[in-house]
Order: C-alpha cells, then sequence, then structure tokens
C-alpha cells in the first residue's frame, strides 16, 4: 500500500458518520478501561490478603518480645493481640462469608495466586495461641504476675472501683467458645487482687 492509499484510508469517509480510526480509538479505550479495572481489583484483591495476614500477625509476633518498662501495662497490651486474634476468628467462624464474597475469594485465588488457598489460617494455629497465652499470660502464670501492678501503671485513667472483668468478658466468651472449654474474664484480666482497681490502690 503505497503513501496515497493511506492518506486516502485516514481521510474522513463521505458515507460513515465517525472517523475510520474510531475503532482503534475505541479499542485502546476498551483496553485501557480492562487494564485498569484488572489492576484495582488486583490491588483490592491484594489489600484483603495482607488484612487477613496483619490481622492474625501481630499475635504471633508478641511471642518474640515481652519486656518494657511498664511491665502491667505493656504486658496486658501484648496480651490484647491474642485476644483480638481469637475474638476476630471465632467472630469469623461465627459469621462465615456471603455469597459473593465467597465466589469472589474464589475468583481472585485462581486469577492472582494460581488456585493455592491464600490467607486461610488452620484452626490449629489460633488454638496454640489461645494456649500460650493462657499458659504464660494470664490467671497464676509467673509472667503474669507482673500485671499486678495494672492499676498504679494506669493513674491517668479513672479506673478506680473499675471491675477488670468487664473489660475481658467479650474475650473470654471467644475463648471458651473455640477452646470448648470454661474461660473466665478473671483468668484473662490483669493479676489485681480482686481484679478490680480499688482506690487505696492509687493513692499515692
Amino acid at each position: 500500500m503505497n503513501a496515497p492509499a493511506i492518506r486516502r484510508y485516514l481521510q474522513p469517509s463521505p458515507t460513515l458518520r465517525w472517523h475510520p480510526w474510531a475503532p482503534l480509538v475505541a479499542a485502546a479505550l476498551l483496553i485501557a478501561l480492562v487494564f485498569a479495572l484488572g489492576a484495582q481489583w488486583g490491588y483490592a484483591a491484594a489489600k484483603r490478603e495482607w488484612a487477613i495476614t496483619d490481622r492474625y500477625g501481630h499475635a504471633f509476633s508478641t511471642q518474640l518480645e515481652l519486656t518494657s518498662k511498664f511491665p502491667a501495662r505493656e504486658l496486658t497490651r501484648k496480651a490484647a493481640a491474642f485476644d483480638s486474634a481469637v475474638i476476630r476468628y471465632v467472630g469469623e467462624q461465627r459469621e462465615p462469608a456471603g455469597a459473593w464474597q465467597r465466589f469472589r475469594s474464589g475468583a481472585e485465588r485462581w486469577i492472582f495466586q494460581g488456585g493455592r488457598p491464600v490467607g486461610v489460617l488452620p484452626r490449629q494455629f489460633i488454638v496454640d495461641l489461645a494456649e500460650f497465652r493462657l499458659r504464660e499470660l494470664s490467671g497464676t502464670a509467673p509472667r503474669w504476675q507482673a500485671t499486678s501492678a495494672y492499676c498504679d501503671e494506669m493513674t491517668y485513667l479513672p479506673l478506680t472501683g473499675m471491675d477488670l472483668r468487664d473489660r475481658w468478658g467479650r474475650a473470654a466468651e471467644a475463648y471458651t467458645q473455640l477452646l470448648g472449654r470454661t474461660i473466665s474474664a478473671e483468668q484473662l484480666a490483669p493479676a489485681v487482687p480482686n481484679a478490680r482497681c480499688e482506690p487505696s490502690r492509687r493513692t499515692q
């Protein structure tokens, strides 16, 4: 095809209402749209997978660091990471994903992960976390006794007269459901006498 023929092709046709380049432009726009939607979907899928991993990752890493100049406050904060993981897991088991979420997760797994299950934690992992918390960071565990100073370290909060069991009741229910045995809020709460921040403990 010579140059004059090319120029004639690129000229608007008197019998058509659109430019001969219109199909090329439309195809380019369609490809760009598909790419943008695919990239957005992939990014959203990656964020969901990261959220699943990060949701429990802090609890696992907490096993490796248990030191602080405020031992009661720090131990309580770290124990809360385990509690959060257990509460989330039990909540997810109690309210399974809907049909759309299952379809979306399956499609993303096959498209982006080659069909490999990603972000699915075996129940035993969460059970191990819960047992570690109960063994090392609760009740009469030697390390947990540092939390007996919890009320004294939290003097900037209005904890006077507070029953600490109220703050760990939800976690206790989740542990009980997960492990199949009764776990009390008093076991999970800081090792404060009677699990209460009495006024006398806050007097300097």
